[in-house]
């Protein structure tokens, strides 16, 4: 951004030497600037990791006596960075550990494949 701009955006009821200093000094750091604040920008909490596994537990089906079934469960753990609530602080890390069945499963790939369908369409 050029001082001539930046002048520009500074209220005129501001000395003009003042704002011509201002929007050198404002100019110079400009990159400076930027990189802070993209660093320190507030945003949703980010995924980074997945961990996940199979369980089967065997359960005795009340229809039939005494036979067993197998009924496989997903167990999951997401760990998500927090949002910061410093600047000067990192974000801390959070793991979220849950359940689901086989149709709780199937629907969530079926979501996640609308996503994909949906982020293809915008490239």
């Amino acid at each position: 951004m050029e001082p001539k701009e930046i002048f520009d955006m500074v209220p005129s009821s501001i000395n003009d030497n003042l704002r011509k200093l201002l929007a050198k000094i404002i100019s110079g750091h400009m990159d400076n600037l930027r990189a802070d604040g993209a660093r320190n920008q507030v945003s949703l909490p980010k995924l980074k990791n997945v961990d996940w596994r199979v369980d089967v537990i065997s359960a005795t089906s009340a229809s039939s006596e005494n036979a067993k079934k197998n009924v496989p469960t997903v167990i999951v753990q997401l760990e998500v960075e927090s949002l910061p609530t410093h600047v000067s602080k990192p974000p801390e890390m959070q793991n979220i550990n849950f359940e689901m069945d086989r149709g709780m499963l199937d629907l969530v790939l079926q979501n996640l494949s609308k996503i994909q369908t949906q982020l293809q369409t915008i490239e």
